[in-house]
């Protein structure tokens, strides 16, 4: 099921140390040292729990069933599977068919080291392994290629539109003209859909951190044929605060905070809300939302499939039909900045990829003789850290005995006790990454931490969920399961100035 894509971090939950040992000072700067060579490894291994071949991505849980479904399914445009990778990233496997008769190709949102195609689900068409990460993308196929728009890569945010190739040539950025949407880093929200050859996409650039009541959505169209960007204007205030929907092959079936189900139709350029009547999409968004799942888009319906079961979104066309219609912009009265005039003349010739040269590996060179250097001065006092001291012995033996006190939500965090999650992937284990609007997301996940946070603090003096900022970005954050007391003082101060 392809929901709209709301551009918040995403990265992968990674192994921590919830006691750093303090390491012998030599000298003043030694510590401040430490501090940079970690930053570096960071960088390098981006969060992850561990580097993982793009190969081993066929030995997560329910593959083969899924690719024996994408057979037997008809009619049929995209398709998901949620589940888990063999470092522990949860993830959702993307299905994309070509058209009648034409092969799937698939793929993970962030990880551009891997897209297999349905007819050879064991061999990988992306030869090499350094093409990086490309999160929070829309991802479509348009004449027979695997494009990605948007999303956030290792060092920014971008709207850029990159074109899967295959083999050496990999990914490779399509250059575009136009009214394209401002980078505004990481203060903006944006969901992006896919239609008629079109991609549409909501981008608020007045968006700043924290929660806010409305949105300021500007509508921008890309026109892939050619290669166009325009800016149609503002977004009607009457589609009200959005929720989520699913991008069907011929428009956007949403919800709102007010409970209407609403059907975008982008060719005409008309919404038309239905008032009470979300409650069915969120049902079928809740389904058995668990790992194995299956989920189908086709022309008019969507369904799931899990354990042997079957339920279709029973989508009510007519009523929709028959109600009220609203425009889905209002043309701006403002000048339109015209990044392509302020750009000059288009370029020409071949387009670049996105691929690294051997200039820009040099520095990750350098990055890992730091982490040697730093492993090696870890291991010189690694004598005086050898077992545990029978106080941190006594306090998992408490953990222990307190988890039967503890609500099942809260026994579930437990269990990923010294783990940090992005922001994406703890709405995932939350269960309500569903809900797609970042102010719902941002309201539902600030009460459940603060649930358990509640719970844990009761028995142990201290948080559970622990908000720090990442090492590898400082604009981003980070939430650590079972993080220090010192780093939760630190960061609960912005709880309520960081998305």
């Amino acid at each position: 099921m392809v929901l709209p894509v709301c551009h918040q971090r995403s990265s992968l939950p990674n192994q921590i140390d919830r006691k750093m040992p303090s390491p012998a000072v030599s000298f003043p700067g030694k510590r401040l040292l430490h501090l940079f060579c970690f930053l570096c490894w960071s960088q390098v291994t981006w969060g992850q729990h561990s580097w993982m071949h793009p190969d081993d991505h066929i030995r997560a849980p329910h593959y083969f069933e899924w690719i024996e479904a994408l057979e037997n399914e008809d009619q049929w445009t995209q398709a998901r599977l949620l589940t888990t990778l063999p470092n522990g990233r949860i993830v959702d496997m993307s299905a994309h068919a070509q058209g009648q008769g034409g092969q799937s190709l698939i793929h993970i949102n962030g990880d551009m080291r891997w897209v297999v195609s349905s007819e050879e689900p064991l061999s990988n068409l992306s030869a090499s392994l350094v093409e990086g990460y490309n999160g929070g993308s829309l991802d479509f196929m348009w004449h027979n290629h695997l494009h990605s728009l948007g999303g956030y890569g290792l060092w920014r945010r971008h709207f850029d539109l990159i074109r899967f190739h295959g083999g050496d040539q990999g990914w490779q950025k399509v250059a575009t003209d136009g009214q394209s949407p401002e980078d505004q880093s990481n203060t903006d929200m944006s969901m992006s859909f896919f239609a008629h050859g079109k991609a549409h996409l909501f981008v608020d650039p007045l968006s700043s951190r924290g929660f806010t009541a409305e949105t300021n959505f500007v509508y921008h169209v890309l026109d892939l044929d050619k290669r166009q960007w325009t800016r149609k204007g503002a977004v009607d205030a009457r589609l009200g605060q959005i929720r989520g929907g699913i991008n069907l092959p011929s428009g956007w079936l949403m919800h709102n905070e007010a409970g209407e189900l609403i059907w975008v139709d982008f060719e005409q350029e008309i919404a038309r809300l239905l008032p009470n009547a979300a409650g069915m999409l969120e049902e079928f968004y809740a389904w058995h939302r668990e790992e194995g799942r299956m989920t189908f888009v086709g022309d008019s319906t969507v369904w799931h499939l899990w354990n042997g079961e079957r339920v279709t979104l029973n989508i009510p066309w007519k009523a929709l039909d028959a109600a009220q219609d609203v425009p889905l912009f209002v043309p701006s009265s403002l000048p339109l900045n015209d990044n392509s005039m302020a750009a000059g003349p288009s370029v020409n010739g071949r387009e670049r990829g996105t691929t690294f040269n051997l200039s820009q590996l040099i520095p990750w060179l350098m990055f890992l003789g730091l982490a040697i250097w730093f492993w090696l001065e870890r291991r010189k006092s690694s004598r005086r850290r050898e077992g545990r001291s029978p106080q941190t012995a006594a306090e998992e033996l408490n953990e222990e005995k307190a988890q039967g006190q503890y609500s099942a939500l809260t026994q579930m965090v437990l269990e990923h006790m010294g783990k940090q999650f992005e922001t994406e992937e703890l709405d995932v284990l939350l269960g309500i990454s569903h809900l797609s609007s970042p102010e719902t997301l941002r309201s539902h996940r600030a009460r459940m931490i603060q649930r358990v946070n509640t719970e844990y603090r009761v028995t142990q003096g201290q948080d559970l969920i622990v908000r720090q900022r990442a090492f590898s970005d400082r604009r981003r954050s980070v939430y650590v399961i079972g993080g220090t007391p010192g780093a939760a003082a630190q960061d609960e101060g912005m709880e309520d100035a960081t998305p």
